[in-house]
């Protein structure tokens, strides 16, 4: 191994080649021997420079005689017999320090005693809930504002378990996370309350009362699924470790670790109970009435999710009658067409705005006035691609998620008068109008429907829905809202009685009673 080959500092690269803005502690790495020892060998030391400051990290070689030792080659000279074998382990090693090295700078963890732990037994020393902490910042920081509340919540749950075992949470290594210690830590996630519905107790227990269940609120806890989710980001948190070789694969126990999920019902409404909705004389520009509209249109466009409703402006409307749009979700672009129910909805709001603003719409104004009538409105205005709220601060980006947020919870309170006023037991959010899509469209394509949705796990592939033209996808979206629609049209037998006058079907009835007789 030649001096020329070695490379004692490691100059990170981008994507391209080229090197970032220099760093202010670079760390460069060297072998040496650094004097003899009591048994009269000479270790060889593996030295990480960190800000001119020395840490050594003592090698498996033992050379008994320093003159072995080449300084300026940093390498086993020929005239000691294991020089080869030697030589390529200290190789080795080097190559594992600098790819740890590269691997904590990612995730701006680097140190020269950090590197250090990691060849040692990271293992065994690191601690995992300071692990998960920085984990947790940096997907702040990279842009990730829900994923970082997943992590944060994660992060929080750990706290409160450490504080069950009478230790700081710092305190844990990896070396203690075993398939053991996540099931005690899953045992004392059931022991958790459920916060939804410690924030509305008064519901909750009507709710349980009904059942005719008397069930204290104490005693409701997390439900497996959410539990579920929580050990989902415990497993995303020691896949990291195993790829920054914080831990190895073995040492995963979610290796081991099967997490468990129970199937839920997902709820949607009837086509009698969408009728129940339509036909509700709501006031309008009330809350409720704001509320239908949006459901109604997000169900007959394929249950576009709220959270890119609320955001959608007049320039995703298209000259060929189809909405086109980014899903916030996973960045696919969707492109709809726009059924005549939906159309009438726009109708409506476009003349609002006319009323409102005496002039027509610009295309980047919103469709929907939830998002126009935000303090910060201006701001949010501009930010007419997802690219664009990507590219904001991190603390901008979690504002803006959570204006969405609270004009979701809006909708969703409109949803429950509604629900009142329509005598529907079912639960309404706005999620459920997709459920309700995909109810009625039950008996189209399933290939189609996964087309409608874009979603991409009914194991078929992008290159697999793109065969799916538009003009296939809109027949049938029409196909789907036609049920909706005829069923509108359509009245119950007592629906048609209720409109005779009672005089004549007093005759109808004596007319049939003498037919039946003489039959």
């Amino acid at each position: 191994m030649s001096a020329r080959k070695r490379i004692t500092s490691v100059p990170l690269k981008n994507e391209e080649g080229f090197s970032p803005t220099p760093r202010k502690n670079l760390i460069s790495f060297n072998l040496e021997v650094n004097g003899e020892n009591k048994r009269g060998h000479f270790p060889v030391y593996l030295r990480i420079t960190e800000n001119r400051k020395h840490r050594r990290y003592r090698t498996s070689i033992e050379l008994s005689r320093k003159i072995d030792w080449n300084c300026t080659a940093q390498e086993v000279r020929t005239t000691e017999p294991n020089a080869k074998k030697w030589n390529n382990e200290l190789e080795k090693l080097l190559e594992r320090a600098k790819d740890i090295y590269r691997d904590l700078d990612e995730d701006g963890i680097a140190s020269a005693e950090k590197i250090i732990e990691v060849l040692e037994g990271g293992e065994k020393s690191f601690s995992f809930y300071i692990f998960a902490q920085q984990r947790t910042v940096d997907i702040y920081t990279n842009g990730s504002p829900e994923t970082y509340l997943k992590y944060n919540g994660f992060c929080n749950k750990f706290q409160e378990y450490a504080k069950t075992r009478r230790r700081s949470p710092e305190d844990f290594k990896f070396k203690e996370i075993t398939p053991e210690f996540v099931s005690k830590f899953e045992s004392f996630l059931h022991t958790l309350p459920n916060q939804q519905f410690a924030k509305k107790p008064d519901e909750q227990l009507k709710r349980k009362r009904k059942k005719g269940t008397e069930v204290e609120l104490s005693k409701t806890r997390l439900h497996t699924n959410t539990i579920a989710k929580t050990l989902q980001i415990f497993r995303a948190i020691m896949g990291r470790a195993v790829k920054m070789r914080i831990i190895t694969e073995d040492d995963n126990p979610f290796r081991a670790y099967k997490i468990k999920t129970v199937p839920t019902h997902k709820e949607e409404l009837t086509l009698e109970e969408v009728q129940s909705i339509i036909s509700l004389d709501l006031q309008e520009g009330s809350m409720e009435w704001h509320s239908r509209n949006f459901f109604l249109f997000a169900m007959f466009c394929a249950g576009i999710r709220i959270a890119d409703l609320l955001v959608l402006r007049w320039m995703n409307i298209q000259q060929d009658g189809h909405i086109r749009y980014e899903m916030s979700k996973n960045h696919k672009e969707q492109t709809l067409l726009l059924v005549e129910p939906a159309q009438e909805i726009l109708r409506v709001y476009r003349l609002r705005f006319i009323q409102e603003h005496d002039c027509e719409p610009s295309p980047e104004d919103y469709i929907f006035p939830y998002m126009a009538n935000t303090r910060d409105y201006p701001r949010w205005k501009k930010l007419t691609t997802l690219r664009m709220v990507d590219e904001l601060p991190p603390e901008q980006r979690m504002t803006y998620k959570k204006i969405i947020s609270a004009k979701t919870s809006l909708v969703n309170k409109g949803l429950r008068i509604i629900k009142e006023k329509a005598g529907i037991t079912k639960p309404i959010t706005t999620h459920i109008s997709r459920h309700t899509f995909a109810g009625f469209a039950i008996h189209t394509n399933s290939r189609i429907l996964q087309s409608l949705f874009k979603h991409s796990n009914l194991m078929t592939t992008e290159r697999y829905m793109k065969r799916f033209n538009t003009a296939t996808k809109d027949e049938a979206l029409k196909e789907i809202v036609m049920k909706i629609t005829e069923a509108k049209e359509q009245k119950t037998v007592t629906e048609q009685l209720a409109e005779i006058p009672e005089e004549d079907l007093v005759k109808l009835l004596e007319s049939y009673r003498k037919k039946k007789k003489k039959s």
